[in-house]
């Protein structure tokens, strides 16, 4: 049978007790429960459940993202993209090599020539020279850096039909580079002494750009180091600098004092010639542009002739001048298109 719940009246004073609260009294009453129950109870709670406080569960997830951390960095690592570097061994290319004989190695002594002081020109060169009984002079062909080696050449041999010779005189018959885009030549000859580069002895280490030190402050903004060097071949290079840029007047001053470590530098004097052309200087254009066509070096030889005919024309020798355009145009080269202008005048 079952058992029947003793009923309690409800009291009537209350004493702060609603009615949740007094069933939960009546329940506790009528089902008998101790404190050994209760922690039995808790024990299956737990049992059934997971606690995320368990230092366990921490240190197995720490575990899963280290090594997370470890296998992607490992990755990272291994799959870096390597740049092709010929140390890398080819086995498709070493397969397809011949076997690498064993060559015994060899001693090779090559010549050096040592940067001396003594190796410099000086700024007055001495060049050995005779003088005959006549008063005549005779400089040795060795130490001048002008002597062209020439020999003839027979155009029957590397022509196919026959050449007029007007045509044969301007084929170049020395070296040519172009420094600044301007046409050299004989660089290597003019500018260097046995392969070396030769110094400028100038007084203060000036520079042939700069016609005195406040010149030099006043244009770079810098201080003179005193005993400073300047090479031949670098102060031709800014002359030419200066004459692209139009800049006549310095090219003029730098060309000068360069020229006066060689009188028949042709680099020089048609630099020049075409420096006092553009300053409508055309008498000093015409000294300078003949040593040009007389020269034995025709590097420069078509444009010296057709300048120094345009310079007679525009210093009144026009007869004279109209005379030379008339073979310019009738020998057909580069500027027979530009004398034929000075002829429809």
């Amino acid at each position: 049978m079952k058992k029947k719940l003793k009923t309690k009246e409800m009291p009537d004073n209350k004493n702060n007790m609603d009615d949740l609260d007094y069933l939960a009294s009546l329940g506790f009453e009528q089902v008998p429960v101790s404190n050994d129950d209760l922690n039995e109870l808790t024990k299956k709670v737990k049992s059934r459940t997971f606690s995320y406080n368990n230092s366990i569960y921490f240190g197995f997830i720490s575990l899963i993202i280290g090594i997370f951390i470890g296998v992607s960095v490992f990755f990272m690592i291994d799959n870096t993209p390597v740049l092709y570097s010929s140390n890398f061994s080819n086995k498709i290319l070493n397969d397809t090599l011949p076997v690498a004989k064993n060559i015994p190695e060899k001693v090779i002594v090559i010549d050096t020539v040592n940067v001396i002081k003594e190796s410099f020109i000086k700024s007055k060169p001495e060049i050995d020279h005779v003088t005959d009984n006549n008063g005549n002079t005779y400089y040795s062909a060795n130490d001048s850096v002008v002597m062209i080696p020439s020999k003839s050449i027979d155009a029957s041999v590397i022509l196919d039909k026959r050449m007029s010779e007007s045509k044969i005189k301007y084929i170049i018959n020395a070296p040519v580079v172009y420094i600044h885009d301007l046409k050299v030549t004989n660089y290597s000859l003019l500018y260097f002494k046995k392969n070396q580069y030769v110094k400028l002895p100038l007084k203060g280490a000036l520079s042939v750009a700069y016609a005195n030190k406040e010149d030099l402050a006043k244009n770079n903004r810098i201080r003179v180091k005193q005993g400073a060097d300047y090479y031949l071949h670098e102060e031709f290079a800014d002359a030419l600098l200066s004459f692209k840029k139009s800049d006549y007047a310095q090219s003029i001053y730098a060309l000068t004092v360069i020229s006066s470590y060689n009188d028949n530098d042709i680099n020089c004097n048609f630099y020049l010639g075409m420096s006092y052309y553009y300053k409508k200087n055309y008498t000093k254009a015409n000294e300078l542009l003949e040593k040009c066509i007389a020269d034995q070096n025709n590097v420069f030889l078509q444009e010296a002739m057709f300048y120094n005919v345009v310079s007679l024309y525009e210093n009144g020798q026009k007869e004279k001048a109209i005379e030379k355009f008339k073979v310019i145009v009738d020998e057909g080269e580069f500027y027979s298109e530009k004398a034929k202008t000075f002829l429809l005048k």
